[in-house]
């Protein structure tokens, strides 16, 4: 018990560490100087709307993106495929696109990730796959230190603006005690992909 409490303490100052200092208020964000893109993270939906903290986050890119902030949003969330005779299909990502659309975003300036499935794995996708060395982490307070800790250890110069709108309530204390066990997993997650990582690297610089 002594040693998984040392590892679990451990693992959340070292997450908290690599995001010290990364965090900005909206009005300190001024385009050509911080991140043109903003990632918004998933936080999940039911049918065709955003669950409440996901509209809050996507409320806050919007407002990133009309103060001219940022010009980019990408939506990082999970899509599965049609589950049942009636093509039903949850798709996190297309739901959080269109209500930025619907809420003035240029469906242009949207781009979408469908496979963040978790917050290390968008940060990788962002990485690799949008070819993303710098953003604006968009994400609850509670959630801030580990998204922003996955973005710098996925070797992108990453800040956060955090929503503060949601009430302190039983639920949002319930997702703020479930950051530490998740900074835990955020570090082996890290840990185990270092090598590759760094490969990744080597290959984008033409190292042999």
């Amino acid at each position: 018990m002594a040693v998984l409490t040392a590892i679990t303490a451990g693992c959340n100052v070292v997450v908290h560490a690599v995001a010290a200092g990364r965090r900005r208020t909206p009005g300190q964000l001024h385009a050509g100087v911080t991140p043109d893109t903003a990632m918004v993270l998933g936080a999940g939906v039911r049918g065709q709307r955003p669950t409440p903290y996901l509209a809050a986050r996507l409320d806050l890119a919007v407002r990133l993106w009309r103060e001219g902030a940022i010009s980019r949003i990408l939506v990082s969330g999970w899509a599965e495929a049609p589950g049942d005779a009636a093509g039903v299909r949850y798709d996190e990502p297309a739901v959080m696109a269109d209500y930025l659309v619907a809420h003035g975003v240029a469906r242009g300036a949207v781009l979408r990730d469908p496979a963040g499935l978790d917050t290390w794995t968008s940060a990788v996708r962002a990485r690799r796959l949008h070819g993303l060395d710098a953003m604006v982490v968009v994400t609850q307070a509670y959630h801030l230190p580990r998204a922003l800790a996955a973005a710098r250890m996925a070797g992108i110069d990453a800040l956060g603006v955090a929503d503060t709108t949601r009430d302190h309530n039983a639920k949002w204390w319930r997702y703020r005690l479930r950051e530490v066990p998740a900074c835990v997993k955020l570090v082996g997650e890290w840990a185990l992909s270092r090598t590759g990582l760094r490969d990744a690297a080597r290959a984008r610089r033409g190292d042999q």
